[in-house]
């Protein structure tokens, strides 16, 4: 008997006619564990998370009719029906709030005075039960406060209604996917430091080909709503026994332009193998693939930005290696006499080239590439994402 249900969640109207839903997809019992939440396109026009979870749930669909579901599967396969409405002369602008103007994948977790962490630390201290020597049943308190603190976020709008319903399906989940792609990329992901360990089967199988690593990136990512609050918590109650924090990942399905079916089906498939190991999903796992990078601090990315207004021509492909000093890309001048209005960027670290700007006219100061090094970079602040 099939385990798959729908559900649709309304956000407030803005107007009046106008809805907007929120759809719900789950496999297996809301008692299994361990939970998996996954959710796609969180930036409304980045789109190859919606193709890969097109794809994941016609797996799931057919693992589930063999009874093979163990654990507990959450999918919302539009997370930003918002920012997916905002268009503009043909475009879909879906990164930013039109209303706002805030990034869709920033402040999570925080919210007018209300800070999960505190707030959640503050119900642990005043409940009524309390943290004895078994590690599930601490974990099962944190994650009902932590629940708790979600419902306590402000909601006055349709943007943070959406929010707030999102980090309320994920906040309890054993792994967190975040499904994102960048302009032109190889496929790479963003995880907590302390999750590394962990998060290195999913970037073997996901053929990830950068990893960054942050305690903390800056502005509040979705992702690091779900894990950080559980590392602040082990911290605060450090004699406390506690089962591991979640694993929650912001997976980079390489550019916006691979929107592709054959594509995302291998994608999908990898991450039913992930799962499988995980225990979510019943069955043998197959082999491994072949280890492709090593993580790297998100400290040590350079984004080469343009200097001047240009037509940018490209002078490394993503997934290059290159070192410090090379010619990463040439700013052209239109305007310019022919032979006069170059500008040569350069690498100012060596490592992997792991995305590069897809517009081919840009302004000073827009990013060009991006170098994942080794090498933490001098002034790099707290705010490694928004800087």
């Amino acid at each position: 008997m099939s385990t798959r249900k729908e559900r649709y969640i309304e956000l407030p109207q803005v107007s009046a006619g106008s809805l907007r839903l929120l759809k719900v997809v789950t496999y297996g019992s809301p008692d299994a564990e361990p939970k998996v939440y996954l959710q796609a396109s969180l930036h409304a026009d980045e789109l190859p998370g919606m193709m890969v979870l097109y794809k994941l749930q016609q797996l799931l669909n057919d693992i589930d009719s063999r009874g093979d579901i163990a654990g507990y599967i959450v999918i919302v396969p539009v997370a930003n029906p918002i920012g997916l409405a905002q268009r503009m002369q043909g475009n879909i602008l879906g990164r930013l709030d039109f209303e706002t103007g805030r990034n869709f994948n920033r402040g999570w977790g925080t919210g007018g005075d209300v800070d999960l962490v505190e707030d959640a630390i503050t119900r642990l201290d005043k409940a009524n039960d309390t943290f004895g020597n078994d590690a599930i049943h601490n974990r099962q308190l944190i994650a009902e406060a932590l629940r708790q603190a979600v419902r306590s976020l402000p909601a006055f709008d349709e943007a943070a209604t959406l929010k707030r319903t999102l980090l309320e399906l994920a906040i309890d989940a054993d792994i967190c996917l975040d499904l994102h792609c960048d302009n032109e990329a190889v496929m790479h992901m963003y995880t907590h430091s302390d999750s590394w360990p962990r998060a290195r089967e999913l970037a073997v199988w996901m053929d990830c080909e950068a990893v960054f690593l942050a305690e903390e990136s800056g502005g509040h990512p979705f992702d690091e709503s779900v894990s950080r609050p559980w590392f602040e918590i082990a911290k605060h109650y450090a004699e406390v026994a506690l089962p591991d924090a979640p694993l929650s990942v912001t997976l980079e399905l390489r550019g916006l332009g691979d929107v592709d079916e054959l594509l995302a089906a291998t994608d999908a498939e990898h991450l039913v193998e992930f799962l499988k190991g995980e225990g979510v999903i019943n069955g043998a796992t197959a082999t491994l693939p072949k280890v492709r990078c090593d993580a790297t601090p998100l400290a040590g990315v350079e984004h080469i930005r343009a200097t001047e207004a240009g037509l940018v021509s490209h002078c490394v492909a993503v997934g290059d290696q290159i070192k410090t000093g090379d010619t990463v890309a040439r700013i052209i001048d239109p305007m310019a006499s022919f032979g006069d209005g170059v500008t040569e960027l350069r690498a100012g670290t060596d490592g992997l080239v792991y995305a590069r700007t897809h517009h081919r006219i840009i302004a000073p100061g827009d990013v060009v590439t991006g170098i994942a090094g080794s090498t933490p970079l001098a002034g790099k602040g707290s705010g490694l994402l928004t800087d």
